[in-house]
């Protein structure tokens, strides 16, 4: 009987350690400030510079190779009309829900995924 006590206990402790860990995980922030504000300043300058070292080397467009990301990059932000705002709605761990604001566009929205080093590895688009 002492044994089932232990048992009993022993698994009341398991259960408010994982709970208390899952509840930390989820309540963790990120913080892609530094990011975010490189790819405003690109969307500004109208080029990637600002933006590279943000960069995975891994990502890339559609069928192209990631070797070649920094100059679909460059067409993108050229020929991209003046951005007005850009807003975090959510940051959350590996990711990013952005509102971007543009003259003659409007507002659209994407999120970006981060790596584990932080860098942008991957953008979605949200449907409208």
């Amino acid at each position: 009987m002492y044994i089932n006590i232990k048992f009993k206990l022993l698994g009341i402790l398991i259960i408010f350690y994982s709970s208390t860990c899952l509840n930390h995980l989820q309540a963790q922030t990120v913080d892609y400030t530094a990011q975010i504000n490189a790819l405003k300043q690109s969307f500004d300058d109208k080029s990637p510079e600002a933006l590279k070292s943000h960069i995975s080397p891994d990502l890339s467009f559609g069928n192209y190779p990631a070797g070649v990301t920094g100059q679909i990059l460059g067409q993108v932000f050229k020929s991209l009309p003046k951005l007005l705002s850009l807003e975090t709605l959510e940051a959350k761990s590996g990711k990013a829900l952005l509102r971007y604001d543009f003259t003659a566009l409007g507002k659209r929205e994407s999120g970006l995924l981060f790596d584990e080093e932080g860098k942008i590895g991957r953008r979605e688009r949200i449907a409208y």
